[in-house]
Parts: structure tokens; sequence; C-alpha cells
């Protein structure tokens, strides 16, 4: 892996217009509206949604190993809060 990143080539940085703004070029380049940015973007919208996949995903396992067997919960000690 460390292969692929030092000999991987970038093009030259376009960097963002004068007039444009930053914020909302990132915005719509998420949500996959490259056409309505002020500079020229790619879409991200899949890859976004892929993180928002992995997460859930994560967020699912994180609860169902936290979970008891017989779906009791233990009450919170005083201190514990």
């Amino acid at each position: 892996m460390a292969a692929v990143f030092l000999t991987a080539s970038f093009g030259a940085p376009a960097g963002f217009p004068a007039d444009a703004s930053i914020t909302a070029t990132i915005g719509y380049a998420l949500i996959g509206l490259p056409d309505l940015a002020g500079a020229p973007t790619e879409s991200f919208l899949a890859a976004f949604e892929l993180i928002d996949l992995v997460l859930v995903a994560a967020l699912v396992g994180a609860v169902m190993l936290a979970r008891r067997d017989d779906g009791s919960i233990l009450p919170l000690k005083r201190g514990d809060e």
C-alpha cells in the first residue's frame, strides 16, 4: 500500500475561483450536484453513501455486542452518570 501512495501521480491543484463559495461547492459535490457548484468538482455521492452504510453497520454491530443475552439492561450506579 505504501508503494501505491508513494508512486501515485496527482494533477496540479486547481484551487477555487475568487467568487466561488467553498462551503457551497463542497456541499454540492458531496450530494452529487456538481452542476450547481461554483467551481469544477467531482460527485462524491457514491463515496458518501458507502461511508454511510459502513457507519450504520458499525453502529448496529456495537448495539448488538452491548446487549445482554436476556435483553435486560443493568441499572446505573450512583457516580456512573
